[in-house]
């Protein structure tokens, strides 16, 4: 399972790598793993910064992976917090 978030200080850059932003392959994989979507929604409504792709590609990715559309929701919701900081 991946690492948990870093918790230092600093401001949040999206990273193509690298990076302790939560990401869409690691969403897609926590529902493979079984996580329940509502415990997936709360991560990522609680991640320190996101890097998702949610191109219409990315989202049919995430849906064929196996992600609800409640999961693509909250992701889509994160992903403007993210921009508005």
């Amino acid at each position: 399972s991946p690492a948990p978030a870093s918790t230092t200080t600093g401001t949040a850059r999206p990273t193509a790598s690298g990076s302790s932003a939560l990401t869409d392959s690691q969403v897609i994989a926590m529902v493979k793993n079984g996580i329940a979507d509502d415990s997936v929604e709360q991560i990522v409504k609680n991640a320190k910064a996101v890097d998702f792709d949610l191109s219409s590609a990315g989202q049919k990715k995430l849906l064929v992976g196996g992600g609800s559309s409640g999961v693509l929701s909250a992701m889509k919701t994160r992903a403007a917090q993210e921009l508005a900081k």
